[in-house]
C-alpha cells in the first residue's frame, strides 16, 4: 500500500469533515468522501458509508470507530483494504476468512522505527483484531479498547476436541459423496425444479452457522443441509448435477469459510471481556 498519494478530501479529525461537509450540496445524500465513500451527518456524528451501509462513526472527541462485525466486512474487505487509507487515518488489511486487522497510520509508521524488525512483524505488532465497536483516537492514533489477538486466546484442549469433531463429520460427508447420497439429491432437485436459477443460502449468516454446528457437534446430516451444499456446488450459469469432486472442494470452501464462527461457538477461544466480532 502507499501512504502518500492521499485523496484531496482525505481527512485526520473531526475538524477536517466538518469543514468538508460545509461544501456538500445535498447534506441528506451525503457528501462524497471518494468515489465508493460517503459522509453523513446524524447529530454531530459522522458517518462514512460503503454502498449505503453505515461501517464507521466519528464523533466530535476526534474518536473513529468500527460499527461492522468482521463477518459484514467480508463484502467490503476488498475495496477497505485497497482504499481506506486514501480518504482516512485508518488501515485495514485481512488476517483470515472473516477475521480482519485495522490500525491507525500514526501507529503503522511508528512501528518502523523498530530497528532490526521486518514490515511483516510490525505489521503484526501494530495492527488489531477487528470488531464492531473497535474504536481509535484520531489525534494520537492509539486503539482505545483493543481486545486480544483472537488467535492468542485458544484453548488447545478444546481445539483437540473440535478438529476430531470436525473430521469425524467431514469424513462422514465424504462417504455420502462416495456412495451417490449427494448424486440422488441432484437428481431430484433437478427433476423438480430443472435448470432454473437456484438460490443459494449465505452459509456465514447465524441461521446456518447453527445449522452446521449442529450438525457437526451431533455428528447428523439432515437431508435440509446436505441439499444446500448440492446447490452451493452448482455452477450458476448451468445447473447440473455437481462432480464428486466439486462437491469435495465445496465442503473443505464452507468449512473454511465458517471456521471463525463455528470455533467461537464451540469455546475453542477463550472469552475476553466481550466476544470478538
Amino acid at each position: 500500500m502507499s501512504y502518500y498519494c492521499k485523496n484531496k478530501r482525505y481527512f485526520r479529525t473531526y475538524a477536517d469533515l466538518e469543514r468538508l461537509f460545509k461544501t456538500c450540496r445535498s447534506p441528506a445524500k451525503g457528501k462524497p468522501l471518494s468515489t465508493w465513500c460517503k459522509i453523513h451527518k446524524d447529530g454531530n456524528d459522522f458517518y462514512l458509508s460503503f454502498n449505503g451501509f453505515r461501517f464507521a462513526k466519528i464523533t466530535p472527541d476526534d474518536v473513529f470507530e468500527f460499527l461492522i462485525t468482521s463477518q459484514e466486512g467480508i463484502a467490503m474487505s476488498v475495496t477497505l483494504s485497497a482504499s481506506l487509507h486514501y480518504c482516512t487515518p485508518m488501515l485495514w488489511k485481512r488476517a483470515s476468512r472473516g477475521r480482519y486487522k485495522v490500525v491507525h497510520e500514526i501507529q503503522y509508521k511508528s512501528a518502523f522505527q523498530k530497528v532490526g524488525e521486518t514490515i511483516y512483524q510490525a505489521q503484526n505488532r501494530t495492527f488489531v483484531d477487528l470488531f464492531q465497536g473497535i474504536q481509535f483516537c484520531l489525534k494520537t492514533g492509539k486503539c482505545l479498547n483493543p481486545r486480544p489477538d483472537l488467535l492468542s486466546t485458544v484453548n488447545t484442549d478444546v481445539r483437540k476436541v473440535w478438529l476430531r469433531k470436525v473430521k469425524t463429520f467431514k469424513r462422514g460427508l465424504r462417504v455420502r459423496v462416495k456412495i451417490g447420497v449427494f448424486d440422488t439429491i441432484a437428481k431430484n432437485l433437478l427433476e423438480e425444479k430443472g435448470s432454473g436459477w437456484y438460490d443459494r443460502v449465505e452459509w456465514t449468516s447465524e441461521p446456518w452457522i447453527n445449522e452446521l454446528y449442529n450438525a457437526i457437534e451431533n455428528e447428523q446430516y439432515p437431508t435440509e443441509l446436505l441439499r444446500e451444499i448440492v446447490i452451493s456446488s452448482m455452477t450458476r450459469w448451468r445447473p447440473m448435477a455437481p462432480s464428486h469432486m466439486a462437491l469435495s472442494q465445496n465442503i473443505d470452501l464452507i468449512l473454511n469459510n465458517t471456521s471463525i464462527q463455528l470455533r467461537q461457538k464451540f469455546g475453542v477461544f477463550q472469552s475476553v471481556e466481550g466476544e470478538a466480532a
